[in-house]
């Protein structure tokens, strides 16, 4: 193949036990000790990330608080600060690009850059992550430590970085590639998640070294989509160009504290959940033609309703159609004690700027149009005034009480990166 195939291209980096390691920069009395970061002050929630002293004692990400206090006494557990998290996620990038222009932002602790030029020399992109290590510890914050995975194409590169934690630098050069893999589970590779694990394994697929020995046709059948072909590529350095994506949906879920999971106290939550999708999607100057709502209860029963529409945007419209759903589901299923509960405005699009023509499938006359707009520009107002004068200055409803505003707040997901206007919805 061509050499400029196996070219060291990338630079992948990623903050060590960012959220928990970002507690220990800021209040130094956690350095050096046992830390959980939760969503909220329960036992009965889990551990969303872990620092590298709870990890050594068995406490890591989804461990139930009540067994990692059983497995560490004296583990200090920390509510979840998402727009502090968001905060130096901006500064450490802001420091990066002092060195590197960075091309990805795969999540709130993940970055890749492409290398060109003289650091696709291994001494010299060596070079420079030893210099964004210095960096950061420098200019951002001395507590907080990175690794870094070089290698021919971002999957690899990021396979390098779970090589070697907390604090690592790893290079996979072309003529050690297979070698290094080798020495790796299925499911230390990026995108073998439960499913497709249990897809390889029933495929008589167990080790890494199997999974390399197979040709593309095998893997895309055995991964039961494209995926698995390009994963053969991927697996020998090849740099495939991305899939394109769209998002279609918006939405909030939140798992509920005990003293919140009754039904009344559930569908303050739900509709503030649903007052932080319809201003997003808003502010993204989308429209919706559909609303689902999940419930899932204490005893792990799942309740989903789904309401389709017209276009909508305003928060007043679709408060009424989720609590429409909501008082269905309860009713319906006799739903008394609620663990989480899940908001997503499907269907999404660029608004149109007008109503252009009467609906169909709604009431369409000229009063039901000109109520529309009138809840549409009461939306919009609501939302400036909230941008210019905080979080529920104005708030259409009830009004979440300080416990509910914390609850319902903005969160970081998966690949999701919040920007400051997601922290005044």
């Amino acid at each position: 193949m061509n050499k400029s195939i196996y070219a060291l291209n990338w630079l992948y980096l990623d903050l060590n036990s960012y959220f928990a390691t970002i507690e220990q920069q800021v209040n130094p009395s956690y350095r050096n000790k046992p830390v959980a970061v939760v969503p909220c002050d329960t036992d009965t929630t889990c551990a969303i990330a872990a620092s590298y002293e709870a990890k050594a004692k068995g406490v890591t990400t989804g461990t139930i608080i009540r067994k990692a206090k059983k497995l560490i006494p004296d583990l200090i557990c920390i509510p979840a600060k998402h727009e502090l998290y968001t905060e130096y996620h901006n500064k450490i990038l802001q420091e990066i690009d002092k060195h590197i222009y960075i091309d990805y932002v795969l999540s709130i602790d993940e970055c890749a850059c492409k290398l060109t030029g003289k650091y696709q020399d291994e001494n010299q992109a060596i070079k420079l992550a030893k210099e964004i290590k210095l960096g950061i510890i420098n200019n951002v914050g001395d507590y907080i430590r990175c690794s870094i995975g070089i290698a021919s194409n971002r999957f690899l590169a990021k396979v390098a970085t779970d090589i070697q934690k907390p604090d690592g630098l790893v290079v996979i050069e072309k003529n050690n590639i297979l070698k290094t893999l080798c020495s790796l589970s299925l499911k230390d590779l990026p995108g073998i998640g439960k499913g497709t694990y249990s897809r390889l394994l029933y495929n008589g697929i167990s080790t890494t070294e199997e999974l390399c020995k197979l040709d593309a046709g095998f893997l895309r059948r055995a991964f039961g989509s494209i995926l698995g072909e390009r994963y053969w590529y991927m697996l020998r350095g090849i740099e495939l160009p991305d899939i394109e994506t769209k998002s279609k949906s918006i939405g909030n879920s939140q798992v509920l504290p005990p003293e919140l999971r009754n039904e009344e106290e559930a569908k303050i939550i739900a509709h503030r959940l649903l007052q932080k999708a319809a201003s997003r999607l808003r502010r993204l100057n989308y429209s919706c033609k559909g609303l689902v709502l999940n419930i899932s209860t204490i005893d792990q029963k799942h309740y989903k309703e789904t309401t389709k529409f017209n276009i909508l945007s305003d928060s007043i419209s679709l408060a009424d159609k989720m609590f429409a759903s909501w008082n269905c589901l309860i009713s319906k299923n006799k739903i008394k004690l609620i663990k989480k509960v899940s908001i997503t405005l499907v269907n999404i699009d660029f608004k149109h700027h007008e109503l252009k023509q009467k609906s169909l499938f709604d009431d369409a006359t000229d009063d039901y149009i000109n109520q529309r707009k009138t809840r549409e520009r009461l939306s919009k107002t609501i939302d400036e005034l909230n941008i210019k004068y905080g979080k529920d200055a104005v708030c259409i409803g009830v009004l979440p009480t300080e416990s509910k505003k914390y609850h319902t707040g903005t969160k970081i997901a998966f690949g999701a990166v919040p920007i400051s206007q997601d922290f005044n919805e």
